[in-house]
């Protein structure tokens, strides 16, 4: 990493109203923080007037040049007292439409991000901080540590607290660091933090600014995303004749399907995945989909904070190292036992593409499920603020089956089922067979047994450990995807295989019905892996971001064409 200086131009005190504290003033920046780098920018601190905006504002200056602005006022923030009460009397700073960051023990504090296309390298980052205030007495409370989703959060008294990140010496408000590789490209993440602290100088918060950002070729924003519109489809032999109309509309859409036999590929994860990459490098393709639980169509397993042995088909599919997480194919595993299996969820995909539902009672309404647990967000805040975009854009009803309060009982999210949904989120505890986190009794998957072929089948996005394990267990997915051997259940079901983090999977479920309602003239793969973007851009813990991948799968076709919701 190179060094150089780090200029400072302050304006007059008093200047449109801002004083700038002697705090602010330095002369040189050297340092590496974790996986963030930190490195030298040109501080330009002036006062100038202006209307405030809490959003990130993007503005393309040339091909080479963006710059990104933020301007609010010290009234737009959310300053409360922390429930940690050591070892300091600690505060929670919020600030609308930011997420805060999660790394445990460092000061939580807002920020945002932006993914492009290059190394760190590449890249020439300067802040100009055009409003500065240092604000006395606000000590940010630390990230905490929290369970995966099959514990309860448990009560602290004393803070998970990284005493060295308190009192670093500088106070830097701009990262950008490296995110690993997508078919062939490096991804650097640019973040911006408007709040910085240490104990020596306190919280200095940047209330307006701007970032220009400037590449050394052709500035590309990045995202999780195909680049053509070839599809392979590996199987058992036994499964291909089932799959004919499945193929014929994806090719009638101008898609190129293939279809590999597991026979001729080999019966263990090693050789599928000598076979894959080596077709990979044979022609590019963008959507992969496995037919047949872990049992009949192996996978791999892998290590992560939760489970030793992580089944997961992610590593089928990423092209760019042994070390490589970020997969260059949007894929899918449907978690079948039989031909008759398939067949139904190839209907219930035609079925939901054409809206040809025997009846349509469901077919703008949505369900959310969610815990009483969890705070800023807590789960019910989460669930609701992934309905926000697609109620705004589609005018959907969300029925809210809430832990806290009696209507949200297993027996009246069946009645709902009943009457037909074309969206379900759930975010709680999971065990694999069941959704505990209900007033009452669990959710259980017998539960779907009793609901009927003729509604509208939901897309269900679940953030909670175990249930989307492809194991052939009758687990909470396999079962919305199976359907107890009838048209009923849900057309897609995307979950985790194994316990999962707390705050993660509900920031990527967030960003899937974003994209959603920002673009849905796409396939359900396409906004899957765009929320798994947004969850790069919105959460600063990188390996945490990097574990969501290898956890989530997709049960379900992954070119369902979303265009006619």
């Amino acid at each position: 990493m190179e060094d150089s200086a780090f200029f400072v131009l302050t304006g007059a005190p008093g200047l449109g109203g801002t004083f700038i504290h002697p705090s602010c003033i330095y002369t040189l920046i050297k340092g590496r923080n974790m996986t963030k780098s930190m490195w030298t920018t040109v501080l330009l601190l002036f006062a100038l007037p202006t209307l405030a905006q809490v959003e990130l504002t993007q503005v393309r200056k040339s091909a080479r040049t963006t710059s990104l602005n933020w301007n609010f006022k010290k009234s737009d923030l959310v300053i409360t007292e922390s429930k940690l009460e050591r070892p300091y009397s600690f505060k929670e700073i919020n600030l609308e439409n930011w997420f805060n960051s999660k790394s445990v023990g460092e000061a939580s504090l807002p920020f945002k991000s932006i993914l492009f296309e290059g190394s760190p390298k590449d890249f020439k980052v300067e802040l100009s901080a055009l409003k500065v205030e240092v604000i006395d007495n606000l000590i940010p409370t630390p990230a905490q540590k929290m369970p995966c989703r099959c514990e309860v959060v448990p009560w602290k008294f004393s803070a998970d607290y990284n005493d060295e990140s308190y009192n670093k010496s500088e106070l830097v408000h701009v990262f950008k660091e490296s995110l690993g590789v997508f078919k062939g490209k490096e991804i650097t993440r640019i973040s911006i933090y408007p709040f910085a602290y240490n104990h020596a100088q306190g919280t200095r918060v940047v209330l307006k600014g701007e970032v220009s950002i400037t590449s050394k070729s052709e500035l590309k924003t990045f995202s999780l995303k195909a680049s053509d519109k070839n599809y392979h489809i590996f199987s058992k032999r036994k499964y291909q004749q089932s799959l004919a109309r499945l193929v014929e509309l994806r090719e009638s859409e101008g898609f190129k399907v293939r279809l590999h036999a597991l026979e001729d590929i080999g019966h263990d994860s090693a050789l599928v995945k000598e076979y894959i990459h080596n077709l990979y490098k044979s022609e590019k393709f963008s959507y992969a989909l496995i037919i047949g639980h872990e049992e009949e169509f192996p996978t791999h397993y892998t290590a992560t904070q939760f489970d030793s042995r992580t089944p997961t088909d992610i590593f089928y599919y990423t092209m760019d190292g042994e070390e490589d997480v970020i997969p260059d194919v949007l894929y899918a595993r449907l978690s079948v036992s039989s031909t008759e299996e398939l067949e139904s969820v190839i209907n219930k995909t035609i079925e939901f593409e054409n809206k040809s539902w025997a009846s349509k009672t469901g077919s703008s309404s949505m369900i959310a499920i969610a815990s009483d647990e969890g705070s800023a967000p807590d789960d019910v805040e989460y669930v609701r603020e992934m309905h926000r975009p697609l109620k705004e854009k589609f005018s959907w009803k969300s029925h809210e089956f809430f832990q806290g309060q009696s209507s949200g009982s297993a027996d009246n999210i069946v009645s709902q089922l009943e009457e037909g949904s074309i969206w379900l989120n759930y975010i709680g505890h999971g065990t694999g067979f069941e959704w505990p986190s209900v007033y009452g009794r669990e959710f259980l998957v017998s539960d779907l047994e009793g609901v009927g072929s003729e509604q509208v089948k939901p897309v269900v996005i679940d953030v909670a450990c175990q249930n989307g394990r492809y194991s052939n267990e009758g687990r909470m997915g396999e079962m919305f995807i199976r359907g107890y051997g009838q048209n009923s259940g849900a057309v897609a079901y995307y979950g985790g295989s194994v316990d999962i983090s707390w705050d993660p999977p509900a920031i990527m479920a967030i960003g899937i019905n974003k994209a959603v309602s920002e673009n849905n003239m796409r396939r359900l793969i396409d906004v899957i892996f765009e929320g798994q973007t947004y969850l790069l851009e919105n959460i600063d813990d990188r390996e945490a971001a990097l574990e969501n991948l290898i956890w989530y799968h997709l049960q379900g076709d992954p070119l369902l064409n979303l265009s006619n919701i």
